[in-house]
């Protein structure tokens, strides 16, 4: 949680399609 509070809504965002496709692979 206290690494998301220090990462931008960018980095946040392609963060989440990163974890996304980790998921469905």
């Amino acid at each position: 949680v206290r690494i998301l509070c220090g990462v931008d809504h960018e980095d946040l965002k392609q963060l989440y399609l990163v974890s996304k496709t980790i998921k469905a692979a």
